[in-house]
């Protein structure tokens, strides 16, 4: 019932419901966000997961397919929180990848994601609304941000229909 509720709203591109103001918290776990990391993997990364998450900070333990490459961590922290319209969030590296390995591993980053010096961007646009269904409400965002918790993030928005 729900689903086709939507479906119905996003037909009409949410029109019955202007002038509504939704403020939406997300909490997305650890294995949420394993989950998602793995679906967008290129072929040379084996695996990516959230090894903990304490508030700004984020550890990562990645595994690639290169030969001799040992699984490794990055330690990240918020650095600049959510930007609209794209839904860009920038994560400094604050361990774990030296310049040689980060010009490496920015090659092997999936679309939607890169590095410059030692800032991770990641376009939380693209992964979030691949399915083009989805894009209508995306533009309807007026504030994002990014909260850190204990062992799971938020993601919270407002959005004006």
């Amino acid at each position: 019932m729900t689903n086709q509720v939507l479906e119905r709203l996003q037909q009409g591109n949410f029109k019955d419901l202007a002038g509504t103001n939704l403020h939406v918290k997300v909490p997305l776990t650890r294995a949420f966000i394993n989950w998602n990391a793995q679906q967008s993997l290129p072929d040379k990364i084996e695996s990516v997961k959230v090894k903990s998450i304490q508030g700004r900070i984020i550890v990562l333990q990645v595994e690639t397919t290169i030969p001799l490459v040992p699984v490794f961590d990055i330690t990240l922290e918020l650095y600049e929180n959510l930007s609209l319209p794209q839904l860009k969030l920038k994560l400094k590296i604050i361990a774990g990848l030296g310049w040689i390995a980060r010009s490496v591993v920015d090659t092997l980053l999936p679309d939607g994601m890169d590095i410059e010096g030692k800032v991770l961007t990641i376009n939380l646009f693209h992964f979030i609304f691949k399915n083009k269904k989805y894009r209508t409400i995306a533009h309807k965002i007026t504030s994002a941000r990014w909260i850190g918790g204990q062992d799971k993030v938020f993601l919270e928005f407002e959005l004006q229909l």
